[in-house]
């Protein structure tokens, strides 16, 4: 008999951290966030754990030393390094929220390491991987859902004052369309994407003049609380120096450690300038400089992908030469890969392209399957046994991740769903 338990986002809520920070070269303090999973159990195995006396230690939830002992805190760089029951959290310290005589709260589920998820994959059966065999009894399968980290790249310039044409101004709906707490982009998708946001603008004049002047929200699942907070508190300002704030953000989402893919979404009104020219006195430079940090940034496996909030006209060129070389393409392809929008609805539409294009359906067990069984899985989605290697089913990736595809794959990436994977017994060897 088999478990199952819906698929859906987690709920626990964490707060990033706000950094405003001006100059070149600076490095920002992205944090982690906690990394979720998707678990595949065995029906007749239990989560294994031991007891331990407790205190309290910096990064580690009460419940783990009321639960593991001297176990938790333990310095790790990986699940390995923690012992059964506990996982490597993100402040690199071995870790658990629940167990035994700790459950989790909202209906939440604890998985085989410690962690309170609300997505639960179930499987391992019996010959041939169906779930009417003897089961597997000793077999513990866990499988991780690749979550995508997305630097939000927004332009902080004046001339984000100015009106959509469905009314209100470029900055306010934008910020609404990615922040409002029954509707907003981020509230919907923070439990399956890390968000990062930065806002970005330069000050020329004054006292101090800043360049580029930066407003940012550490990477993390669940960071909305932040992310809209920083946003309410930011209003326009003064210039758009792209290329120097896209090379920023890209240098540290090179550096940032976390697994999934990466990008940034770019989010501006118009010309760029720049730190040296805030006048873009010479256009074809200030342009060349946010075309140079896209190409660098593909370069560095980082993806960008471009938003234009209003109506491009003659800045048009370049806006597909920045969206052809992040994502690949010659400068001058003739195809349009950036989105040009006016109204709430098509940023929306645009912003939710753009992360769900970035979404992976791919999931990575901590095992290998052998020889001989990679065509003996099972996977079912709400009750409905997909097709192997089918444009709408599954395919397995490598000997260690299965991948849900085409409309399977959309599926997924909307609201609550069952999801059951399932590969015989012997035909899995487990990463311990």
């Amino acid at each position: 008999m088999l478990h199952t338990i819906p698929l859906s986002p987690s709920a626990r809520s964490q707060r990033g951290s706000l950094v405003a920070r001006g100059g070149r070269g600076r490095p920002a303090r992205w944090l982690s966030s906690v990394l979720w999973g998707l678990c595949v159990l065995a029906a007749a195995t239990a989560c294994s754990s031991k007891k331990g006396g407790g205190g309290a230690t910096a990064g580690v939830d009460p419940n783990c030393e009321e639960l593991y002992g001297d176990a938790c805190g333990v310095a790790c760089t990986s699940q390995d390094d923690c012992v059964s029951g506990t996982h490597c959290n993100d402040a690199s310290v071995c870790d658990a929220e629940c167990g035994p005589s700790a459950t989790c709260p909202g209906g939440k589920t604890c998985d085989a390491n410690g962690g309170c998820q609300s997505s639960v994959v179930v499987g391992g059966g019996g010959e041939g991987g169906g779930g009417g065999g003897q089961g597997c009894v000793d077999q513990k399968i866990t499988v991780t859902k690749e979550i995508p980290n997305v630097a939000l790249l927004i332009d902080q310039s004046g001339s984000m004052d100015t009106n959509l044409a469905s009314g209100g101004s470029r900055w306010t709906g934008l910020r609404d369309v990615l922040t409002d707490p029954d509707t907003g982009l981020i509230h919907e998708l923070q439990s399956d994407v890390r968000f990062g946001l930065a806002l970005y603008t330069g000050v020329d004049t004054g006292p101090n003049p800043v360049c580029p002047r930066l407003t940012e929200v550490a990477f993390g699942l669940d960071n909305y609380q932040a992310i809209s907070d920083a946003y309410a508190s930011a209003d326009p300002i003064d210039d758009t120096p792209t290329g120097e704030s896209l090379a920023l953000i890209a240098g540290e989402l090179a550096v940032y450690t976390k697994p999934g893919a990466k990008a940034i979404v770019l989010a501006t009104d118009g010309e760029p300038d720049s730190c040296a020219d805030p006048d873009a006195n010479d256009p074809n430079a200030t342009r060349q400089l946010v075309v140079d940090a896209a190409q660098a940034a593909f370069e560095q496996g980082i993806r960008t992908y471009v938003i234009f909030v209003g109506n491009a006209g003659d800045t048009a060129p370049h806006l597909r030469q920045v969206a052809n070389v992040g994502q690949g393409f010659p400068a001058d392809d003739p195809t349009v890969r950036y989105a040009e929008v006016n109204d709430t609805s098509a940023v929306r539409d645009a912003f939710l392209s753009i992360i769900n294009g970035v979404r992976s359906c791919k999931l990575t067990l901590n095992g290998h399957v052998q020889a001989g069984y990679v065509d003996k899985g099972t996977v079912t989605l709400d009750g409905d046994k997909l097709t192997q290697d089918d444009p709408d089913g599954w395919k397995l990736v490598g000997d260690n991740a299965v991948e849900l595809l085409g409309s399977s794959c959309e599926l997924i990436k909307s609201g609550s769903h069952d999801l059951q994977v399932q590969f015989p017994c012997e035909g899995i060897i487990i990463i311990r």
